[in-house]
């Protein structure tokens, strides 16, 4: 009977006999657990403290302690913890036996870590009614709160612990945390200072208070708490990669790619340092050590979504259209939702000459933020091209509506109204343009072609000189001026200024076109040579691809002045296959005119201010 009455107890009670292997947690059990180094105590550890295995030796665990300052290192007797994942059992059946407030605590605590919050707050709350003078029990409910993402809450606990507690740095710290989180940045950084005077050497409060200083754009401090975080922590890969952020902020890309290297040594999977490297190469326009690091992310996260927009980004500047699309594509399949790959395949598109595609891009940009003004702005830009007008002049009231101040806007629409007929009103647009934005060449050279079309050239000069003075690298403007010079008879400055075009943008298609057509066509005998003309024309259509009206259309003129009536009409035909519908009921009769021989005709003067324009378009910051 009593061997049968014992076997009976030993299957009642329960059962922490385990085996553990390194880098297991482990939950200490009784009070003060001694640590020990060969016979030495060496220190102590609390009851409910999660330590992780680092060496085994029989019944001994090597750990490291770091709840002391500095951290203890030693051997902690087997028999004094638990096997993590016992340690709920464990503490229910203390918990059985004496229902304490520490007790709670401690069980609290293992919930929390089991990610079980609402868990961890049932036994917190009752520590808090047991003992509501105990801090601990307030930090670590106010932790809970914090990850169930209740800042208000966790602010109160981590408040609450503060005031029992005053030299509870951990409390300050975590506050600072929910604080960040609501963009209470002054507060946080407050907490923080006061969480670094009681613990100085505390690393991660220093990182996360440089964290807080690049929000408020204090870049300085920020490098000055990261350094003081690796002269305590020389190893810290995140610290030096947040390093490299802030040298990459203020455009020091030799040190930010420095740092960003030293965290891939010491940790060679950290993701997170291969990306903003690869940004900060790109920003140098090393663009192959640039997609090279965004290789190095995708094979560490093939979904990291942001990645493919970084490399195709890269792709895109470095000519390799098709590419930049391909991943682009990839963004979008991974994220649906993800305005920055549309925002960017909508550009890629529009280079490749696809407006339709580019179109539908940007709208969908705009279907998922109504409010970006870079998307109305670049369709509306797109509706330009295609040479519908009132579409887009109506991106363009959509963006000014969202931002009155938007010089790029009233540009973009001057332009849209001057191709519609309705110079006036375009130039009234360039005007509130230049008011907003006096820097900018491009509204110079667009008001310049406003000027154009109404006949005023003397203004159309005066507004292209401003444009190269601001930029005298500017080709369109020096072809602006070119063309204006022409119509005012001034053929041998037409001629230097459409050759500087030439010399400062070797491909610029409409210079190449404007100045066969000077060749071809100039009144003046003098400036005529329709063999060099025929040239400046093929030259005009090798810069566009082939894929240009305007200058096949050149191309067609300068063949029939040549006598070449047969390719003539090949050029005419072929520019009218790819132009707008407009510009076909326009210029459809040349086919006929070559057809008979002649030549095109003088008083249809086919003479181009550098094309439809300078259209301003918004791109997202690439990303950092």
């Amino acid at each position: 009977m009593r061997t049968a009455l014992l076997a009976s107890l030993i299957l009642l009670c329960p059962s922490f006999a385990f085996a553990q292997k390194v880098g297991d947690r482990i939950v200490v059990t009784t009070e003060n657990a001694p640590l020990k180094l060969r016979d030495d105590v060496v220190g102590s550890v609390p009851k409910g403290s999660v330590l992780t295995v680092k060496k085994i030796n029989g019944d001994w665990f090597w750990v490291i302690y770091s709840g002391a300052k500095p951290a203890t290192r030693g051997w902690i007797k087997r028999s004094d913890v638990v096997a993590f994942e016992n340690a709920i059992e464990f503490f229910n059946s203390e918990l059985q036996r004496t229902p304490t407030a520490v007790l709670y605590t401690i069980r609290g605590k293992i919930w929390y870590l089991k990610d079980e919050y609402d868990q961890a707050i049932t036994d917190l709350d009752e520590a808090i009614r047991l003992d509501p003078d105990q801090s601990t029990a307030f930090l670590n409910r106010g932790s809970a709160w914090l990850r169930k993402l209740d800042f208000d809450r966790a602010i109160a606990d981590y408040s609450e612990a503060i005031w029992l507690d005053p030299n509870a740095a951990r409390a300050y710290f975590n506050r600072a945390i929910a604080r960040g989180r609501k963009n209470e940045i002054d507060l946080a950084i407050a907490d923080y200072f006061e969480a670094i005077r009681l613990d100085p050497t505390d690393a991660k409060a220093l990182i996360n208070r440089g964290l807080a200083w690049q929000k408020k754009n204090e870049v300085d401090l920020a490098i000055a708490d990261y350094t003081e975080a690796l002269r305590l922590e020389p190893h810290d890969a995140a610290a030096y990669s947040y390093r490299g952020l802030a040298w990459h902020k203020k455009r020091d890309y030799d040190k930010a790619i420095a740092d960003y290297t030293e965290a891939i040594r010491i940790d060679p999977n950290f993701a997170e340092a291969y990306g903003p490297r690869g940004d900060a190469w790109a920003s140098q326009k090393v663009f192959d050590k640039a997609i090279a690091d965004f290789n190095e992310v995708v094979r560490l996260d093939p979904t990291n979504q942001v990645v493919y927009c970084h490399r195709g980004s890269a792709w895109d500047e470095a000519g390799e259209t098709d590419k930049a699309i391909a991943d682009f594509d990839e963004a979008v399949r991974l994220d649906p939702t993800s305005i920055r790959a549309y925002l960017y395949r909508g550009t890629a598109w529009q280079r490749k000459g696809e407006c339709r595609k580019a179109i539908g891009d940007y709208s969908n940009v705009i279907r998922l933020d109504p409010t970006n003004r870079a998307a109305h702005l670049n369709r509306a830009g797109l509706w330009h091209e295609l040479g519908e007008y009132d579409k887009a002049i109506d991106g363009c009231n959509e963006a000014i509506r969202l931002d009155a101040r938007d010089a790029a806007a009233y540009s973009n629409r001057g332009l849209a109204l001057c191709s519609k007929g309705e110079c006036d009103k375009a130039i009234a647009d360039f005007n509130l343009a230049i008011q907003l934005d006096p820097t900018s060449r491009a509204v110079y050279c667009n008001r310049a072609r406003a000027w154009y079309e109404l006949a005023e050239f003397d203004k159309a000069i005066a507004d292209c000189n401003e444009a190269i003075r601001l930029d005298p690298n500017d080709a369109c403007a020096y072809m602006g001026r070119g063309v204006s010079w022409y119509c005012n008879d001034d053929y041998g400055r037409a001629i230097a200024d459409l050759n500087e075009a030439i010399r400062r943008e070797p491909i610029h298609a409409h210079a190449h076109a404007a100045l066969a057509w000077v060749q071809i066509k100039c009144p003046n005998e003098k400036y005529r040579d329709v063999k060099q003309g025929l040239e400046s024309a093929m030259k005009a259509c090798e810069s566009s691809g082939w894929k240009d009206a305007f200058s096949l259309r050149i191309l067609a003129a300068a063949c029939a002045e040549s006598g070449d009536s047969e390719n003539a009409v090949k050029w005419q035909e072929k520019s009218l296959e790819i132009s707008s519908e407009a510009e076909k009921k326009k210029w459809g009769f040349l086919i006929d005119v070559y057809k008979s021989g002649e030549t095109f005709p003088t008083e249809r003067q086919e003479f181009r201010f550098g094309s439809r324009g300078r259209y301003s378009t918004r791109l997202i910051a690439r990303a950092n």
